[in-house]
């Protein structure tokens, strides 16, 4: 199977004349997608959204219309999907809450609004298998990020929106709606057997990688919690 990043925050993944776009990045880039796709020349059947944010949405309805694939999505953030407009997640620290706040105050028309998908969309509401061809595709609710976001496994591959960052050495999300639940979601990308992490920003991860970031993270805060006991 051919992966690869299409443009912003989306990938494209396609074996035999059939793909699944995940995600679809901004609505200034859906022009630019769509020519992408159309060189690829792929029967495209999906459009697995991770989360409905402004940058992993702004195509969506462009590509869906184009294409016909089918478009899914967590279903706690379909109504979001329907209606083209998710809020600016929380910030993880007090710089990326000033940014948050900022996007939601300042310029709400950008940052939290996109087109509207029109026509059914395949809700994931638990672990739920899809077919593209002879691979299957796994739907791993996730949350976390928002309250919607979910997990897409295809072979050794898993998509992770947002729930997992890979610029430079950052894995830890900018921004997170439920930031408490992050350690469960990076328990069940590592737990879902999958080899290899394709975040919405950044680079491909190994599970590895993550599995070290997380042991780091919360065994070293759990230890310094035992210590004050």
């Amino acid at each position: 199977m051919v992966i690869k990043r299409l443009k912003g925050t989306a990938w494209i993944a396609y074996e035999d004349g059939r793909g699944v776009l995940i995600d679809a990045g901004l609505k200034a880039q859906s022009k630019l997608m769509k020519r992408k796709l159309d060189k690829l020349d792929i029967d495209l059947q999906y459009i697995l959204m991770t989360h409905t944010h402004y940058d992993h949405t702004g195509a969506t309805e462009q590509i869906r219309a184009a294409t016909g694939a089918k478009v899914v999505v967590g279903a706690a953030e379909a109504e979001c999907l329907k209606c083209g407009h998710t809020d600016v997640p929380r910030g993880t620290n007090a710089f990326w809450r000033m940014i948050g706040n900022a996007g939601h105050d300042v310029d709400p028309k950008h940052i939290e609004h996109y087109t509207p998908v029109k026509g059914d969309v395949v809700l994931i509401e638990a672990h739920t298998s899809l077919e593209i061809g002879s691979e299957l595709i796994e739907a791993i609710p996730l949350g976390a990020h928002s309250v919607g976001s979910v997990g897409y496994r295809i072979d050794e591959h898993i998509f992770v929106g947002d729930v997992v960052f890979g610029i430079a050495h950052v894995v830890y999300p900018w921004f997170a709606d439920f930031e408490e639940d992050i350690e469960a979601a990076w328990g069940a990308i590592i737990e879902s057997g999958a080899k290899y992490i394709y975040p919405g920003h950044g680079r491909r991860l190994s599970v590895e990688y993550l599995r070290r970031k997380r042991d780091e993270r919360y065994k070293s805060n759990s230890k310094k919690e035992s210590k004050n006991v």
